[in-house]
């Protein structure tokens, strides 16, 4: 006799290809994406005309380097892993397996990871705060408008999940996966879309940071 994790799977009767509308999204919401960038690239534009905080080609600019490397790939996997479970069906299926069975944001984990990332290979404190605290309120804002559409499509279920499952912060003692599971390639080519133009970011600003070093380099002011 087998025993299973209980677990909640609530899923919209339609057939396998068809989603059934989503509502309308407030426009601040919509230009979430677009406000966290200009954000971003103008942090970036004040960190890359200040003095490097630890010059290329020494020990503790190595470390920070590979440190980089290993928290953006962490990223990248994660959210890939993520989107093997919740691919293209997010507003619709209560999904609590998996990374799910952790938090209920591993997708938003992996892009603060990514962002982080980003901070250690210029390096800069200052931009790893400024993404950092983008991400938290991009992040944040975006969750609470989710959280209220999942529980109004998916009730009851739904929130035995909240009550059990941290929003962010992985609770590992709770992970727990099916044998199989069902991939959607239409969410994974959405992802795989989306990471390829990510995956420029730390080559670009390897070569900014190698810019930055040499002696006519603009450093106008200094930044941690």
């Amino acid at each position: 006799m087998s025993s299973t994790k209980p677990t909640d799977i609530m899923q919209w009767p339609e057939p396998e290809e068809w989603s059934p509308p989503l509502p309308r999204r407030k426009w601040w919401f919509r230009a979430r994406g677009l406000a966290g960038s200009l954000i971003g690239i103008a942090g970036a534009i004040v960190v890359l005309i200040s003095v490097p905080m630890v010059p290329k080609g020494t020990w503790p600019a190595l470390v920070l380097n590979i440190l980089g490397w290993f928290v953006f790939l962490a990223g990248m996997l994660l959210r890939l892993w993520s989107t093997l479970y919740i691919g293209a069906r997010k507003e619709w299926t209560l999904v609590s397996e998996g990374p799910y069975s952790t938090c209920r944001n591993p997708l938003y984990l992996g892009s603060l990871l990514i962002g982080l990332s980003f901070g250690l290979f210029l390096p800069s404190l200052a931009f790893m705060a400024i993404l950092s605290t983008t991400a938290i309120i991009y992040a944040f804002g975006t969750v609470r408008a989710e959280e209220q559409t999942l529980l109004r499509n998916l009730g009851e279920p739904y929130a035995r999940y909240c009550e059990r499952t941290p929003r962010f912060w992985p609770k590992f003692s709770l992970f727990h996966s099916p044998e199989s599971i069902e991939i959607r390639a239409k969410g994974l080519r959405i992802e795989f879309k989306r990471l390829l133009r990510w995956i420029w970011v730390p080559m670009a600003l390897e070569i900014l940071g190698q810019l930055r070093s040499m002696p006519w380099y603009p450093g106008l002011f200094h930044l941690p």
